[in-house]
């Protein structure tokens, strides 16, 4: 989980939904 500051909500979350997906 990368945490860019700034631009890291929404990206993060897009992150963390893949990363769910993939563990799913």
């Amino acid at each position: 989980m990368m945490k860019i500051s700034g631009k890291g909500d929404v990206y993060d979350n897009i992150v963390k939904s893949n990363d769910v997906d993939h563990e799913k």
